[in-house]
């Protein structure tokens, strides 16, 4: 979360878009085995739990993550109820 505003779908979003590249698929295994870790942790687990650590480095993964989160981050909405807070 970003200041009340709903990024998650976003890095799910992406994610999957990166996959598809390599024709593979994101789901809620990988995805729970990701949270809570930093940032390379979390590439590097990405990365080697799918298989495509020979073709896409971790850093590599987080440039071009950062890069497609940027251009869609103007477009996300509030989260319930934040509203209520500002």
């Amino acid at each position: 979360m970003t200041n009340g505003i709903d990024t998650e779908k976003f890095y799910t979003e992406v994610q999957e878009i990166i996959l598809a590249r390599y024709n593979k698929s994101f789901d809620w295994s990988l995805k729970a085995t990701m949270m809570g870790k930093k940032a390379i942790e979390s590439a590097r687990i990405f990365v080697e739990e799918t298989g495509i650590s020979d073709s896409l480095s971790a850093e590599d993964f987080l440039v071009q993550r950062e890069e497609m989160l940027q251009k869609l981050f103007p477009s996300s909405e509030l989260m319930p109820g934040i509203q209520d807070f500002t």
